[in-house]
């Protein structure tokens, strides 16, 4: 994420070892969806997180996927 550029994950959830970074979604799954959660976790990892797990959360069929490392 460059300098300047904000980001709004819809939720973030902190643990005591790792970050989840959770987005819900409308509609269909879309591959954008997974390019945005990982620019969230890129900006954490920036930021000095270690351990960051990324989901999404379709709210339609309510089915959450766990995105995996790109």
């Amino acid at each position: 994420v460059s300098k300047g550029k904000s980001i709004r994950p819809d939720r973030l959830i902190f643990y005591s070892d790792k970050v989840a970074v959770l987005d819900y979604k409308t509609g269909v799954e879309k591959e954008s969806h997974k390019t945005q959660i990982n620019t969230y976790a890129k900006a954490l990892i920036n930021m000095g997180y270690d351990c960051v797990e990324k989901f999404i959360l379709y709210t339609e069929t309510e089915k959450l996927l766990r995105v995996d490392l790109p």
